[in-house]
């Protein structure tokens, strides 16, 4: 996998994104309707995205970000959920 994220197709990109929540978004979070991110388990993901980089991709990695272009934001605006990720469970339909 290319480290810069930028070169990436936007098929390789979103599938980038895909495998880090299959990887990373637990189980037991994946029922919208029963399960809703709140309290520890929200600072817990919010704090999983961050450290990965996906809180804030166009962000400089130095702040927590992965340094993708804003070309590549634009190419692929539809790829990723808003930087307001609380919300994941919405997203699981891209896996």
């Amino acid at each position: 996998m290319s480290d810069d994220l930028n070169l990436l197709s936007n098929d390789a990109f979103r599938d980038r994104w895909r495998s880090w929540l299959r990887t990373n978004y637990p189980e037991e979070w994946r029922i919208p309707i029963i399960y809703r991110l709140a309290g520890d388990d929200e600072r817990r993901w919010h704090r999983m995205t961050y450290e990965a980089g996906w809180r804030a991709p166009p962000w400089p990695k130095e702040y927590g970000g992965l340094g993708i272009s804003l070309e590549c934001v634009r190419r692929c605006r539809g790829t990723i959920v808003p930087p307001c990720w609380t919300a994941v469970p919405s997203c699981w339909h891209l896996c």
